[in-house]
Order: C-alpha cells, then structure tokens, then sequence
C-alpha cells in the first residue's frame, strides 16, 4: 500500500471518526432535552396534586362546617348547601388534577419505553427488546 493510499485510508478513517462523534453529541444532545422535558412534565404534575391536596383539605373544613352548622340545628339550609356544593366541586377538580397528573407520568413511562428500543436496535447490541 502506497503512502498515498494509507493518507487516504487515514482521511477516510477520520472522516467517519468525526461522523460517529457527531451522532453521539446528537444523541446526548437529544437525551438531555428529553430529560429536561420529562423532569418539566414532572414538575407540573407535582404541582398539580400539591395544589389538589390544597383543595381537598378546603373542601373538607368547608364540608364539616357545614355539617356542623346542620347538625347544631341551623334552620337555614341555603348555606350549608353552597358550601358542600362548592367542597364537592373542588374534590371533583382534584380528582380531575390527579387523574391528569397520573396520565403524565404514566405517559413519560410508556415514552421512555418506546424511546429506548429504537436506540437499542441503532447500536447493534443484538439483545432483545422486552416490554
């Protein structure tokens, strides 16, 4: 082989060194996104049940008012009626923020599953993909 080939074969070599090392950079670059992603997804799931659990703990003070007030014998029933109305209304707005939170994270879990199998079958590892 000539000198001329080898310098070739080096500039070849290094070319597609170069290649793989940009793929990798991409490849973290777009993990690091993801997980900047999820851990946002997470957050405001958290958030979400903090703020239902506020709520539920308002609607359980406003409901035993409530059921105070009617148990003491206040004849008049109009108030203690908005107010378990409106402590209904918001368990039902937390029962809705929890559902919602759930449904992100369980979606961040069926994404993760999804995202690794392709990256599995791009290296090669010949290993099989479970669910």
């Amino acid at each position: 082989m000539s000198a001329d080939e080898r310098a070739d074969l080096a500039d070849l070599r290094e070319a597609e060194l170069e290649t793989r090392e940009r793929a990798v950079e991409d490849k973290e670059s777009a993990a690091l996104l993801r997980d900047r992603k999820n851990r946002a997804i997470l957050e405001a799931a958290e958030e979400r049940d903090e703020r239902a659990d506020e709520r539920d703990v308002a609607a359980d003070a406003r409901d035993r008012a409530a059921s105070l007030d009617s148990f003491l014998g206040d004849a008049d029933y109009s108030p203690g009626y908005k107010s378990r109305m409106s402590a209904g209304l918001d368990r039902q707005d937390s029962k809705g923020d929890r559902t919602s939170a759930a449904d992100d994270r369980s979606n961040l879990t069926q994404d993760s599953r999804e995202q690794s199998q392709p990256d599995d079958q791009e290296t090669g590892s010949g290993g099989a993909v479970t669910d």
